[in-house]
């Protein structure tokens, strides 16, 4: 049976997700970022046939087996909630498992998204740092926090950008603030603009994620029915996810990673779990890296430049300068996460994918605060634990 083209009638997520929700439950901010969708695709719940949501893991909401708690929160019981857990990946992966279910012709409608609560417990530090090979690594005393600043370390060392890692870092830093001061609801709107000297005189020059917490959806129809809900709508064009071991030993040597063409033993600088879920992804929609006009990335220190080498944006060693020189920029070649990223517009792990799809849906529609003229094509390239986990969604509107 052939698969169905699927659209996105509507999206949303709750505002600022940098900062904390206190005085909300999970639950209550699950519903606010879903009717926020629903009410935008003049919809009724009851038309909702299922759910795919996304949250780190049990161990950080404290709170298991949450699919029927989801329905019935949402006023949609019996209606099935699908949970992934994959990480920071975790609402890319229940947004592709939305695909799957609408594309499979099992469901016409169907609600996907993810959220992050980190307030509700006093672990929430220690839960979040074990997304790793705990065996190896984080029983050890390292984290896939501490993976990023080495593969930051790697990339600047690999590549020549001894005396310059601070312009480059504070570049993607101040460009990721310049979109979030015009996109309403970023946890840094409206936020004064620092300049590189003063960014590099911060913590990681001004390359650390706003962390905090969110809910954010989107509602996938099948295409016939699109245009019941918007005169809009986003079409999904292809989307892969792979995965490879958290262990970081591996990036060194893997000799379990088979992929054709994809290089072995290539460290920490270069994500070859990218570059494969780049390609699949490419490869279903049609499409090559010159083709994107708008995207958005994992952006925690040079994790940035990583995944934009990966999915094919720059060449290996070349999203420094490119960054440095404006690439990224809304007149650049490669305008990136316009919304601000995590660093500005913020990080919240469950939910990290669906701000990706929010965004990029708001391009495709020419409703960004930081529009790309004649945007056509979007890519959401995310990771989770340290490219342990890696999606790629190809949007388009047409």
């Amino acid at each position: 049976m052939t698969a169905r083209r699927v659209a996105i009638v509507s999206a949303a997520h709750t505002p600022k997700p940098g900062n904390s929700r206190v005085r909300q439950t999970f639950k209550e901010m699950i519903v606010e970022s879903a009717y926020q969708a629903i009410h935008a695709a003049k919809m009724h719940p009851r038309e909702i046939q299922g759910v795919a949501y996304g949250y780190h893991g049990e161990g950080i909401s404290e709170y298991g087996g949450l699919g029927p708690t989801l329905s019935d929160a949402l006023g949609i019981s019996p209606a099935p909630t699908f949970m992934s857990t994959a990480n920071c990946t975790s609402s890319s992966v229940s947004f592709q498992m939305g695909h799957q279910m609408v594309a499979s012709g099992e469901y016409d409608i169907v609600l996907c998204g993810g959220f992050e609560k980190m307030t509700d417990h006093f672990n929430y530090a220690e839960y979040i740092g074990s997304s790793t090979e705990c065996e190896y690594d984080y029983f050890l005393g390292i984290s896939h926090t501490d993976a990023f600043a080495l593969a930051t370390a790697e990339y600047f060392h690999k590549y020549g950008y001894a005396g310059r890692e601070a312009d480059v870092l504070a570049s993607f830093g101040r460009q990721m603030r310049i979109y979030a001061h015009n996109t309403p609801g970023a946890t840094r709107f409206g936020q004064p603009i620092p300049s590189l000297d003063e960014l590099k005189r911060t913590e990681a020059c001004g390359s650390m994620l706003a962390w905090g917490e969110a809910s954010g959806c989107a509602i996938l129809v099948a295409e016939h029915l699109a245009h019941k809900y918007t005169d809009k709508p986003v079409f999904i064009r292809g989307c892969a996810y792979t995965g490879v071991s958290h262990y970081y030993g591996t990036r060194y040597h893997n000799p379990t990673l088979k992929y054709p063409g994809l290089p072995q033993d290539v460290g920490m600088a270069v994500s070859a779990n990218s570059i494969a879920c780049a390609e699949l992804a490419y490869k279903k929609a049609g499409i090559t890296a010159k083709d994107i006009d708008v995207a958005q990335v994992y952006d925690l220190l040079g994790a940035g430049l990583i995944q934009m080498e990966s999915m094919g944006a720059c060449k290996p060693g070349q999203a420094g300068d490119f960054v440095r020189e404006g690439g990224i920029a809304l007149d650049g070649e490669l305008p990136l996460n316009t919304d601000g990223g995590n660093i500005g517009r913020g990080h919240a792990s469950g939910a990290d994918g669906i701000l990706h799809i929010t965004e990029l849906f708001r391009q495709l529609r020419g409703e960004s605060q930081n529009q790309v003229p004649g945007a056509r094509i979007a890519v959401s390239q995310n990771l989770g634990g340290y490219a342990a986990h890696n999606s790629v969604i190809v949007l388009s509107n047409d």
